[in-house]
């Protein structure tokens, strides 16, 4: 009974990741997050490298979508070089169109 829980447990949390891959590639591709990073061309006129998460994330709006979906996870800051300070409408827009994330990001973030 226990290893079918586990299978059954598994199996709801490859989907649930195959679910989040999909979104992000469908996401990453829209026109208000390639507008987020500047893209033209398949590229981001952002030359400075800091406005990245993500090493590819000038030319590979998919790596900059997951990079800055675990920076905002994972930041606990709470003053002016936040990532959510730093970036508002980037992190507005992914707690918009991931909204099971707005509540990992106010649990994360309520104790700082």
């Amino acid at each position: 009974m226990k290893l079918l829980i586990l299978l059954v447990l598994s199996s709801l949390m490859l989907f649930a990741e195959s679910d989040f891959s999909q979104k992000i590639e469908r996401l990453s591709q829209t026109s208000q997050w390639l507008r987020l990073l500047h893209f033209k061309n398949n590229k981001s006129e952002i030359d400075d490298d800091r406005f990245f998460f993500s090493k590819d994330g000038k030319s590979d709006a998919k790596a900059e979508l997951r990079a800055s979906i675990e920076q905002l996870m994972v930041d606990k800051s709470d003053d002016e070089n936040s990532t959510f300070c730093r970036y508002p409408a980037r992190s507005y827009w992914i707690l918009k169109n991931f909204p099971s994330l707005k509540k990992n990001y106010i649990y994360l973030n309520a104790n700082v």
